[in-house]
């Protein structure tokens, strides 16, 4: 079993990074409403992808920014699958 994530070098956080730049590919705010933390939350989350870098060589190729534009374009290209 690997974990596949960023690594610690492509930790974001949810709304006060991604969700900047976000708006910022789409043109517009989001809004968001915030509530309490719930009981099993996780407050931090980091992919150990040593395991996968060292067994299988693999290492993200995609960085942040251009991961974003990319989940977006995906997005608005295949509205109908959300629907």
């Amino acid at each position: 079993m690997y974990n596949v994530g960023g690594g610690p070098e492509n930790v974001i956080s949810v709304w006060k990074e991604f969700g900047p730049i976000l708006e910022r590919h789409l043109g517009r705010e989001i809004p968001v409403s915030w509530g309490d933390w719930r009981p099993g939350d996780q407050r931090l989350y980091v992919s150990d992808i040593r395991k996968a870098r060292q067994e299988l060589g693999w290492q993200p190729k995609v960085g942040v920014e251009s991961g974003i534009q990319q989940l977006v374009n995906w997005v608005l290209n295949n509205r109908d699958l959300f629907v």
